[in-house]
């Protein structure tokens, strides 16, 4: 049976304050429970352009993700458009955190395809990473796959995405 999430620890994680954050960003940290990531992700949406020290610290805390069970949910954030403005940072933390997320190589190849150029690097980092725990046959789909959109993208991506396709060759 799983706990019940802790109420008082989801709320300073909405709070905004500072104090109240970090403490529970702190308690996150010793208890490792991934279950409270939506909330985190969220309390990283709101901190743009209010906090730079809240908002620096939610990117720390999932950028030091060590949890397995943390990748469905931050993958869920990515995929999500509300996120669309953390997109960045959700994205590099995948890499960051080096947790394994071959199993949703085709969420990156997809941020890597539509995401503007630099989300598109943190895409192919997180590709790059996961590269040995993808099995050949999805490696060559996935390096076809952006080989048939390569004609349609931006300039400043094509170079890239070509260095992508050897890779996943």
């Amino acid at each position: 049976m799983k706990a019940k999430p802790d109420q008082n620890l989801i709320t300073k994680l909405k709070s905004g304050n500072q104090v109240k954050l970090l403490s529970a960003l702190d308690r996150l940290r010793k208890i490792g429970n991934a279950a409270y990531l939506p909330v985190v992700i969220e309390a990283l949406r709101n901190s743009i352009g209010k906090d730079k020290e809240n908002h620096d610290a939610i990117t720390n805390f999932i950028f030091d993700l060590k949890d397995q069970q943390s990748v469905i949910p931050l993958v869920d954030a990515i995929e999500s458009e509300k996120n669309k403005a953390i997109l960045p940072v959700l994205v590099s933390a995948c890499w960051q955190n080096g947790l394994d997320y071959s199993e949703f190589a085709h969420v990156f190849i997809n941020v890597f395809v539509k995401a503007d150029f630099v989300v598109s690097i943190e895409a192919f980092s997180v590709i790059e990473n996961m590269i040995f725990n993808i099995d050949n046959a999805k490696k060559k789909k996935m390096g076809r796959e952006i080989k048939n959109v390569l004609p349609e993208m931006e300039e400043v991506k094509k170079k890239l995405a070509s260095e992508l396709v050897n890779l996943l060759s």
